[in-house]
């Protein structure tokens, strides 16, 4: 399928609504993510961006938001909450990346090639399956009311036809592989070595 539309969208999206996220300079990678790319699939608006920096060293989020002056506090998830023009912006790190919670969580847009990345995420939504990642139950309400936008996400993606299973099983076969990916994205990163990072990605493109 051709994403081009989408990502002319998103990345309209950030240069309208957060532009300065293209000052962040760093030996490193930059994705939007979760419900902002989401929407775009399904043509809404954006009321707020999430990013993820994958980067050795999470200072450097500290140094861009201290560059221009941006007032920040820790959300639920440890990330870093931002209110620019009105726009409320969360960015998250690298070790974030460790409480991603279902596989449709991983669907991604690269800022720096302008391109849509899923980790699991188009299965998610062909086989009409969302797929817990993580090993530790969590009761966090957040989390809940995550799930029910994932579960209308993926039901309007298919047109509001048939059934929407949410698998919870944490030793099911497909969760641990999108959960050893997370893990082998982190290791790639913590090691510095983005390359190897940017082609284990890209070549998960298409799930």
């Amino acid at each position: 399928m051709d994403y081009t539309k989408i990502e002319q969208k998103l990345e309209k999206i950030i240069k309208e609504k957060f532009p300065i996220i293209y000052d962040f300079d760093f030996n490193g990678i930059v994705y939007l993510y979760g419900g902002t790319v989401r929407d775009a699939f399904l043509s809404k608006e954006a009321n707020d961006l999430d990013f993820v920096i994958l980067s050795q060293k999470e200072c450097k989020v500290l140094d861009f938001i201290n560059k221009y002056h941006l007032k920040y506090k820790k959300n639920v998830f440890g990330g870093y909450k931002i209110n620019y023009n009105n726009t409320e912006i969360d960015i998250y790190t690298t070790d974030d990346l460790m409480i991603v919670k279902y596989d449709l969580d991983m669907l991604f847009y690269d800022i720096e090639l302008k391109k849509i990345i899923s980790v699991g995420a188009f299965h998610s939504i062909e086989t009409r399956t969302i797929t817990e990642l993580d090993y530790k139950k969590r009761t966090i309400q957040n989390h809940r009311r995550r799930l029910k936008k994932l579960i209308n996400f993926v039901k309007e993606m298919n047109g509001n036809k048939g059934h929407v299973k949410v698998k919870q099983n944490r030793l099911y076969s497909y969760a641990r592989g999108i959960r050893d990916k997370i893990t082998k994205i982190k290791s790639t990163i913590t090691n510095g070595n983005f390359k190897k990072c940017f082609q284990f990605l890209k070549g998960s493109t298409k799930q």
